[in-house]
């Protein structure tokens, strides 16, 4: 057997060795020497030796059983310490001769609490199947017996059931230990025969030391005379002396037999019950009781609705008991089928009401009604008018009223719209398709395939060669049912090929024959050039256009640039290039010529550019052109003009 001892004057930790029987002779060595004043010994729970100083600004130590090395575990600003020991939880107890003061370390050691005073506390013993420490006290020559978790509830009086109550504990009675970091306090209630077999459980606290107090709240319900309440910890297990505790009576608070009641509008019904003395009465609610100071006021509501009342009774102890009752008011009596308003067109009929609704019936006006005793009726009203019902059930003695407004629309006629049967078009152009517009209708155009068209009375309608049904909706904008379907057969026809015009000096031909002609120069039209030939002077040199007719259909040729009268500059003469050009065109006169302008065209006789110049060479800046052919225009000091074929592409 090995065991140790300290030697506070040599600052020395001996180790002790009993030998066999039988003698069992002791035998001590050196373990640690050099420390200053060594005092209480432990092994505790991590198989530590430790030690203490009795000095000034003792330390805790830590001795190596094995080489005998001191090492400092914490350096503790208390002096002078006796005793150490550990109890079940793992906190370490010192006693100090310094301060006459017992302390409490944590797990780790990294921090203390001063727990009680003694006259130069001592040796110490802790026994932690009996939750007990033993504390010898020299200075007062006397033995002290701690229970280390040692809890007393203090008595809680004067409290109402559902009240919230501080539960104090009685200091006096205050263990000195620490529980474990997974316990809860629960604070618990007995049955009115102080019997905690089955608890009501006010409080839980996880914690590791006792509060002073614990905030509690006592569930609503009734209670006896003998309740006792106590506080249960779970790690370890302890549980504290008992209080009374005296919870008053509650005032019964009784608002209806049931939690919702039916009735009808301006129906009087009773809430509550008998007075009873002693008890106040307080109602809160719409305002709709006759009093709400007493125990059983009346309720009288004339609008349907849902009703919420509280009842709230108070006794001399200021105890409290609230009820609730839900008072559901029909909206009169009610039938289904009759809204706000309903729409119709003029001629047809609708039905209002619930059919076969075992109730006493009266609807008007009569003249727009099949019938004004039954539950549903069929209205034929030819404008606006509001139709009103009032109703009855006998069985219960309730009736309501409601309304319904119908409003009466038109709807259009074929007259009115007077769409043709059929019309003739062209292919690829539009052709204006025309119903009557009549105000407050919408128009939906569509094809045979349904695709939507247009929304206008006139639609312009375009497609090739065909005959197709093109189909019209009408419908009155404030009510759609109101409305007309109706449809047109839309014949489209060939278009004449397309002429060209031949050129013979000054008289332009049309290459293709017709019934009717019309010429165009630079756009507009030719007056009175419905011929097939034109015949034009230097004067009406420019772009030249001509259109032929069937009887329904026509095509217009392409543009062609005329210049009777005038000289066409060859190569020769002027010159433009390069050839094809890109962003630059240079145009170059002969060396005895002056260029007044330069003019460039499309094929078909547009204007582009135009350039003012006074010399035998202009460069035109073409880049905002695109690639194609265009007609180029010079005209000479000397009045000559040129047209030319210039090609603009990329390289």
């Amino acid at each position: 057997s090995i065991f140790y001892l300290s030697d506070v004057e040599a600052g020395k930790i001996y180790k002790g060795s009993v030998g066999p029987a039988p003698f069992y002779q002791v035998t001590f060595t050196t373990l640690a020497s050099g420390i200053d004043r060594p005092s209480g010994l432990l092994f505790d729970s991590k198989n530590r030796l430790l030690v203490v100083n009795d000095t000034f600004n003792s330390n805790i130590l830590q001795v190596n059983t094995t080489t005998g090395i001191v090492d400092t575990l914490a350096a503790t600003s208390l002096s002078f310490l006796h005793s150490i020991k550990e109890d079940a939880q793992g906190n370490y107890f010192i006693t100090s001769h310094g301060d006459s003061y017992l302390y409490r370390f944590n797990n780790a050691l990294t921090g203390f609490a001063k727990l009680t005073g003694y006259n130069k506390p001592s040796g110490m013993f802790i026994n932690t199947s009996q939750d007990l420490m033993v504390l010898a006290c020299t200075g007062c020559g006397k033995i002290y017996f701690n229970l280390l978790h040692l809890m007393a509830t203090n008595p809680v009086n004067n409290l109402c059931p559902g009240d919230s109550f501080i539960l104090s504990m009685n200091i006096a009675y205050n263990g000195i230990g620490t529980y474990g970091t997974n316990n809860v306090f629960y604070v618990e209630v007995s049955d009115s025969n102080g019997s905690f077999s089955n608890p009501i459980v006010v409080h839980s606290h996880q914690d590791i030391l006792v509060p002073f107090n614990f905030k509690c709240q006592l569930p609503n319900g009734k209670y006896g005379n003998n309740h006792q309440i106590r506080v249960r910890a779970t790690n370890p297990k302890y549980v504290s002396s008992s209080a009374s505790i005296t919870p008053n009576t509650t005032p019964g608070a009784f608002a209806a037999a049931t939690d919702v009641l039916s009735a009808c509008p301006n129906q009087k019904i009773q809430l509550g019950s008998s007075h009873q003395n002693g008890i106040n009465y307080q109602w809160s609610g719409p305002k709709l009781l006759n009093d709400t100071t007493i125990s059983s006021p009346f309720f009288v509501s004339a609008q349907g609705g849902m009703y919420t009342y509280y009842l709230e009774t108070r006794n001399g102890k200021g105890c409290i008991d609230r009820d609730t009752v839900i008072i559901d008011v029909a909206d009169a009596l009610k039938i289904q089928g009759v809204p706000d308003t309903l729409k119709l067109c003029i001629g047809d009929t609708v039905s209002i009401g619930q059919p076969n609704l075992n109730y006493v019936f009266d609807w008007s006006p009569k003249a727009v009604l099949n019938s004004s005793t039954i539950s549903q009726v069929r209205a034929f009203p030819t404008s606006n008018v509001r139709v009103n019902v009032t109703f009855s059930d006998t069985a219960v003695g309730c009736s309501g009223s409601d309304s319904v407004e119908l409003s009466v629309y038109t709807k259009p006629s074929v007259s009115e719209v007077n769409l043709a049967d059929s019309v003739v078009g062209c292919d690829g152009k539009a052709i204006a398709i025309t119903a009557n517009s009549i105000a407050g209708m919408n128009y939906i155009w569509s094809n045979s395939q349904d695709l939507f068209l247009g929304n206008q009375a006139i639609l312009n309608y375009t497609n090739s060669v065909s005959s197709e049904k093109v189909k019209l909706l009408v419908q009155n904008e404030l009510f759609s049912l109101c409305q007309l379907k109706d449809s047109i057969l839309v014949i489209i026809q060939s278009n004449p090929t397309k002429p060209t015009i031949v050129k013979i000096d000054n008289v332009l031909s049309s290459s293709e024959t017709a019934i009717k002609y019309q010429w165009y120069l630079n756009g507009n039209k030719v007056a009175n050039s419905d011929k097939k030939q034109l015949t034009i002077s230097s004067a009406d040199n420019g772009f030249y256009q001509v259109e032929v007719f069937t009887q329904h259909c026509s095509s217009i040729s392409d543009s062609i640039a005329t210049n009777v009268g005038v000289l066409n500059l060859n190569a020769d003469n002027i010159k433009a290039y390069p050839m094809p050009f890109n962003n630059q065109l240079i145009i170059k006169a002969n060396i005895d010529e002056t260029i007044v302008s330069a003019e460039l065209y499309t094929i078909d006789g547009n204007l582009l550019q135009f350039q003012i110049v006074n010399t035998n060479q202009v460069v035109l800046n073409t880049e905002m052109l695109s690639n194609g052919i265009y007609v180029l225009k010079v005209v000479m000091d000397n009045g000559n003009i040129a047209y030319k074929k210039v090609i603009k592409a990329w390289k």
